[in-house]
């Protein structure tokens, strides 16, 4: 039975009485002061014990939220989640949330705590998609806790959360991009950037691009499967694409598969000269065979050409995929088209994410509607025109007789 003890004036100390621990004296303990009237103290007194007894509160107590995250990935995210997605739940976790809230004990850990955690996020100037991503992994792994009994409520429910804004993306222009293919010129990834802007390719994707994948005569390149590289141990494995619209067949330009029969020649003496090629047959492969990492690739090949071609530093490697998009659809590609061989999930997330920027289907849109209105008003007057003095008195006489 919990031990109520008045402390002051409507402030009472409830205390929860607990099995000793096996090899030890000391009797355990649960504690908690309480501000209200004597009978809520009861109730809540009563609900200490029934905690107690469901093991909520041991549980709790003897676990930090950085062992209950390093459970919860291990137990109920790895079986059910691509390796990437994996991935990236370790690492927003390890970046926002463990620094902050990791060494609280479970049962310490308030909705005060993870809000905290946001507000930091807020203050480190993170957008408020990254917040709100980091919000959903971190409210499904307290809900689970729940449901594992560990903790009696989310303490993530009811967060502030800061409101959803439109992705910001930054594609190239029709200008910028033979600027960038001219400083890549004489870089050993020079083919690489040029499938990359001409084909919409994920790196993820492109990097695990086998040569069998491609066809030259045909000129198409067949996506099937995606590079993932797993932190912090740098191993990698091949996985699924992203999306179940994944796999797909994309066209190649002319320019493109000329350069790709070059860097395929070039390739094979590197492969004969080396002597120790693995049997990967990656079309885009370090100088040993082996598979690109996307962070070295963007931060040691890509960043270097964006001073010389004159563009703004902001400018990333996936930038790429979406200067091919834009300009795809700014070609007069149709938006289903586009989404197919993007490998988007629908035409609706390619519209909502890319139309805005393109003011040339905004204006093929206005004169469309232009052209459909004349239309109408031209068809609704022919139907309306007016019937001639003849026809009128033509009409009477027949009724006469």
């Amino acid at each position: 039975m919990a031990q109520i003890e008045k402390r002051s004036k409507g402030f009472y100390r409830i205390t929860v009485w607990l099995p000793r621990s096996p090899g030890s004296n000391k009797r355990n303990y649960e504690r908690e002061y309480f501000k209200g009237k004597l009978e809520d103290a009861k109730t809540r007194g009563r609900e200490m014990e029934e905690e107690c007894k469901s093991g909520i509160v041991q549980r709790s107590r003897s676990m930090t939220v950085d062992q209950f995250l390093d459970q919860w990935l291990r137990i109920a995210v790895t079986p059910r989640v691509k390796p990437r997605t994996l991935n990236d739940y370790t690492d927003l976790l390890k970046r926002y949330v463990r620094p902050t809230v990791g060494a609280l004990k479970m049962a310490d850990l308030e909705p005060l705590s993870i809000q905290q955690v946001y507000s930091k996020m807020q203050e480190d100037t993170l957008s408020s998609r990254t917040v709100r991503y980091v919000h959903t992994v971190l409210n499904n792994a307290l809900q689970q806790a729940v449901r594992w009994r560990m903790v009696k409520y989310n303490a993530a429910d009811g967060a502030d959360l800061p409101k959803a804004s439109r992705r910001v993306i930054h594609p190239l222009t029709e200008e910028q991009v033979p600027e960038l293919l001219k400083a890549a010129k004489e870089s050993e990834y020079y083919c690489l950037f040029l499938f990359a802007v001409t084909t919409g390719l994920r790196p993820e994707e492109y990097l695990a691009i086998e040569w069998s994948s491609i066809d030259l005569e045909a000129r198409t390149v067949r996506v099937s499967r995606a590079l993932v590289w797993e932190r912090p141990g740098k191993s990698w494995s091949f996985g699924e694409p992203k999306t179940r619209k994944g796999e797909r067949t994309v066209p190649l330009p002319s320019m493109t598969v000329e350069a790709l029969k070059m860097h395929q020649r070039a390739q094979m003496k590197a492969r004969l000269k080396s002597g120790k090629w693995p049997d990967l047959n990656l079309v885009f492969c370090t100088s040993l065979g082996g598979p690109i990492d996307p962070g070295n690739l963007g931060t040691r090949h890509f960043k270097p050409l964006l001073e010389p071609a004159q563009l703004p530093k902001a400018t990333r490697l996936y930038d790429l995929r979406h200067t091919w998009v834009t300009l795809s659809l700014a070609a007069g590609v149709s938006p289903k088209t586009v989404s197919e061989w993007a490998g988007h999930a629908s035409v609706a997330f390619t519209l909502d994410t890319y139309a805005h920027l393109i003011p040339s289907m905004e204006r093929a849109g206005a004169a469309q509607i232009e052209v459909m209105f004349n239309g109408i008003m031209r068809s609704n007057k022919n139907k309306r025109r007016p019937v001639s003095t003849d026809q009128n008195r033509a009409k009477k006489n027949q009724r006469d007789k």
